[in-house]
């Protein structure tokens, strides 16, 4: 029991490491979509682990601390992704057959400053995931620390309670 919810842990520092790196790539050009980088903190993988089988050590305040900080940085991430997808819009727009016709370029300028600010949000996005793993790490070794028996009395308590 105890070393599967290690392992459930570890998976989900995982996922998070991944959706971190995605919406860094976001801002670094890569074709990221919504379904693979998802904007609310309930969808993504480690927020489906955190408000599912996670529960199971809501007990914990290193548990209860990963929930602000996960929800901060995926509003982040909502004011990174709109910044982005505004700006690809906006190049697309002007692009267009017209405008190549009468010789107006892209917003070059506007495009570079919207990128420097989404890095500048993705900063306190950053900060917000180094508390996440933090407190993963801290939870983690919480587990750790007790003993096999205190595993089987939660799960026995939350089977009885449902």
């Amino acid at each position: 029991m105890k070393k599967n919810i290690i392992r459930k842990i570890r998976m989900a520092h995982r996922a998070h490491m991944s959706w971190i790196s995605k919406a860094a790539g976001l801002i670094e050009g890569m074709n990221i979509t919504e379904e693979s980088c998802p904007l609310h903190a309930t969808e993504c993988v480690f927020g489906t682990w955190y408000y599912s089988e996670g529960q199971i050590l809501k007990k914990f305040p290193e548990f209860k601390q990963i929930e602000k900080p996960h929800m901060n940085l995926h509003q982040a991430y909502m004011q990174i992704f709109k910044i982005i997808s505004d700006t690809k819009e906006e190049v697309v727009d002007n692009r267009s057959f017209f405008k190549k016709l009468v010789g107006k370029k892209p917003a070059q300028k506007d495009n570079e400053q919207a990128i420097e600010q989404a890095r500048k949000i993705f900063r306190v996005l950053q900060k917000q995931s180094d508390i996440v793993i933090a407190c993963l790490h801290k939870l983690e070794d919480k587990v750790e620390s007790l003993d096999e028996t205190f595993f089987r009395k939660i799960t026995r308590q939350r089977a009885i309670s449902r």
